[in-house]
């Protein structure tokens, strides 16, 4: 029973060494990895930061100065440029550094991901350091910088000693050639030494994770728990973590030793008692220390053994092993939670940064209110909310969305002034008002809201500001039971700011939307006055003036067949000849500012003459077409084809002389295509387009104008050798309905053009 139980013990002991050797190497490569996800966390908040992009390095050391004074388990922060040099470090440079050759950078601007640079020795502190680095990209996409910070690996000491390690146990890690990067403790004479040639380092490399007994590299036979360390980087790198056989079987050789001396004394006592007593003390207390061992090494961590604790070993066992538990339980514990904060961070930024692609994507107001509301309520789990903008004309609050709130609750207060309850302080200092409960906030305290909405909790109110102006206030409630925490506090805050910029640009672009369309309906409007202005002059040239010259003309006829009057013969030829050539005068007049075959016939008949009349007079080759032959279109089409033609052709007169120019014009379906094309002289199109509104060709504009303003499109082609095409497309029935713009706005319009 004696030696039984020696054996059980000494294999329980190994057992025991060996998994706690394999779950201090998962332990370390664990808290590797966790310590990875916070730098990456740490290095992607450093990256947004404005002074980590700016052009200041004095101020981007002294920020990461401070921040390595708070975090002392860093050795260095900075920010490298895409040329390997230093640009901003925690740590003063004696002189420039440039780590284009380092691999963690090369790694980072490579594949344009977080990179680990693998252990190194640090060069200042002479300890081994893990560097890690992340790119910096701007807004537009682009990689402008990289980032990085230096981990010392001195906490693995501090590890080591709250884990309750044996004296003699030892820790490894090397990479994958066998190179000795820590080795505590005393790691001075080890750093850097090779174990390719040890039965450790093949076992080690052949299965990456497990349990071994081997004799390490200074000789002594240890129990060894070895994993493979997951680091972002390029090569591999592994973890040992060794147990001294003697010191794990010290215990079992003490215990074996007293019971030899027992028997020898009492042997026919032991004798008698041997299986009642082992049973009792030995069997069932080594299977219950057994069971839990199994059920710790399948990762129960509550898993205890249940005895009671005396002077006995298997008590003594029992107790470090309950009491190995609990700490390995609180520590599970501990990584779980940070696990799950982690996750909560990971969830609140990628809810954010969904929201600000949300509602960048669009410039209207209501899509980005809407948008808002919807990732806030579903992706950031807020149930109530309000958004009042400022009017700053009148120094009120208007409310512009909600939801969660009753709309009986929100009908109390549409708007109010900004200076009520305690939106004036809001206002006024630009800070945020965060109130326990809801109910004890005004105006929401003069409501039912508690009745109507018993699950909102604590209160919350922004500023939503852009470029230190307010633009409004957001009002966020919380789930109840629970309030808002301090790192929701500091997110919404960071969103207010953002949202505020976003709000008032697309305040901006409404207001330019506005005034586009008071200039679309202005421009309309404008022309409509001409066209009406030039119908009435033509008419008046026509009818009256033009027939009181046919009558002096007639009347000074008459008097040359009165009278022998030779005298006078000579000068009313001469008056007659003035006369002809003023009513031809004032006939062109009039077909030049509105030909009546327009009005009478419609712009078949009149570019028909219109085109033969320019052919005559400047000499050019003119051809037209239109299909159908005759056709009669709404009014404003008629017009705008009259001009744009009238337009094409004076160009081509005045710049292109041209000696062919053929015009063709075809109804289908619902859309009118006039095509313009002259063998004349080109121009450089994208040139002219280039220049502002005050230097462009006031025809080529004016052409523009008038497609746009009835909802056509123009495009407009010219070549040296080929010459210039022009190609407009007019709807039939053209959207000019004034309800598109306010009618004070129609108003107000009419009242400037009077």
């Amino acid at each position: 029973l004696i030696l039984y139980t020696a054996a059980e013990q000494r294999r329980l002991a190994a057992e025991d060494a060996k998994t706690g050797a394999l779950r201090m190497a998962r332990l370390v490569a664990s808290d590797h990895e966790r310590v990875a996800d916070e730098i990456r966390q740490l290095l992607v908040t450093l990256g947004h930061l404005s002074e980590t992009r700016g052009s200041r390095p004095e101020t981007c050391s002294q920020l990461f100065a401070g921040l390595l004074n708070q975090y002392p388990q860093y050795t260095n922060l900075g920010v490298i440029s895409l040329q390997g040099e230093v640009v901003c470090s925690a740590v003063p440079l004696q002189a420039p550094l440039n780590l284009a050759g380092s691999d963690y950078f090369q790694q980072a601007v490579r594949e344009h991901e977080f990179a680990s640079g693998g252990i190194q020795l640090d060069s200042l502190l002479g300890s081994p350091s893990l560097s890690f680095a992340l790119p910096v990209i701007d807004d537009s996409g682009e990689m402008v910088s990289v980032v990085f910070a230096t981990l010392s690996l001195d906490w693995l000491n501090q590890l080591v000693t709250e884990s309750q390690l044996p004296e003699s146990a030892v820790l490894i890690i090397f990479d994958e050639n066998g190179t000795i990067l820590v080795h505590l403790p005393d790691y001075q004479p080890w750093l850097g030494k090779n174990l390719a040639g040890d039965p450790l380092y093949h076992t080690i490399i052949a299965e990456e994770e497990g349990t071994a007994e081997l004799a390490g590299n200074d000789g002594i036979p240890r129990l060894y728990g070895f994993t493979r360390l997951n680091l972002p980087s390029t090569g591999h790198y592994f973890v040992g973590v060794g147990v001294s056989r003697d010191l794990a079987f010290q215990n079992a050789n003490r215990i074996l030793t007293r019971h030899l001396w027992g028997l020898s004394a009492a042997f026919v006592l032991a004798l008698s008692a041997a299986w009642f007593g082992g049973e009792l003390f030995v069997i069932r207390r080594v299977k219950a220390i057994l069971s839990a061992t199994q059920r710790f090494a399948a990762g129960d961590f509550s898993a205890r053994t249940g005895l009671s604790y005396g002077s006995g070993e298997l008590s003594q066992l029992a107790l470090v092993f309950d009491q190995m538990g609990q700490v390995l339980e609180r520590r599970e514990n501990e990584r779980v939670r940070a696990e799950n904060e982690i996750k909560l961070h990971v969830r609140d930024l990628t809810a954010i940064n969904t929201l600000m692609a949300t509602v960048s994507s669009s410039l209207e107001l209501t899509e980005v209110l809407e948008s808002l509301k919807r990732v806030l309520e579903e992706q950031l789990n807020v149930p109530g909310g309000v958004i009042f903008l400022y009017d700053k004309a009148g120094d009120i609050l208007c409310l512009e969305a909600a939801w969660g709130i009753p709309s009986a609750v929100l009908a109390q207060f549409k708007s109010f002034p900004a200076r009520s309850y305690h939106y004036e302080q809001v206002l006024r200092n630009r800070e945020i008002l965060l109130q326990p409960d809801c109910c004890h906030v005004e105006p929401y305290a003069l409501t039912d809201l508690r009745l109507i909405r018993p699950n909102l909790q604590s209160y919350l109110c922004i500023p939503l500001l852009a470029k230190g102006e307010v633009q409004g206030v957001i009002d966020l409630f919380s789930q109840a039971p629970k309030e808002f925490s301090h790192d929701q506090v500091r997110l919404f805050t960071t969103l207010g700011q953002e949202l505020g910029v976003v709000i008032h640009n697309a305040q901006l672009f409404e207001q330019v939307v506005l005034a586009r369309q008071r200039l679309q309906l202005l421009s309309s409007q404008l022309i409509d006055v001409q066209e009406k202005e030039r119908r009435r002059l033509s008419r008046e040239l026509h009818d009256e003036i033009g027939q009181a010259l046919t009558a002096v003309k007639v009347n000074l006829q008459a008097m040359g067949r009165l009278a022998d009057l030779s005298v006078l013969a000579p000068h009313m030829e001469e008056s007659i000849s003035i006369i002809d050539r003023t009513i031809q005068q004032v006939r062109n007049l009039s077909l030049d500012l509105r030909p009546s075959l327009l009005d009478d016939l419609g712009v078949v008949s009149a570019l028909r003459w219109y085109v033969d009349r320019q052919a005559r007079r400047a000499g050019f080759e003119a051809h037209f077409m239109a299909t159908p032959p005759e056709m009669r279109l709404p009014d404003e089409i008629e017009t705008t084809c009259f001009r744009i033609v009238q337009e094409a052709l004076t160009n081509v007169v005045r710049h292109a002389h041209a000696r062919r120019v053929s015009i063709d014009l075809q109804q289908i379906d619902a859309e009118l295509d006039l095509s313009i094309r002259d063998d004349g002289v080109g121009f450089d199109v994208d040139a002219v387009g280039e220049r502002p509104p005050s230097d462009m060709s006031l025809g080529l504009l004016g052409m523009r104008e008038r497609a746009q303003l009835v909802g056509g499109q123009i495009e407009i082609r010219s070549d040296s050798e080929r010459g210039t095409s022009i190609h407009v497309r007019l709807p039939l029935n053209p959207d000019l309905d004034p309800g598109r713009v306010p009618g004070a706005m129609q108003e107000e319009t009419a009242r400037n053009i009077e």
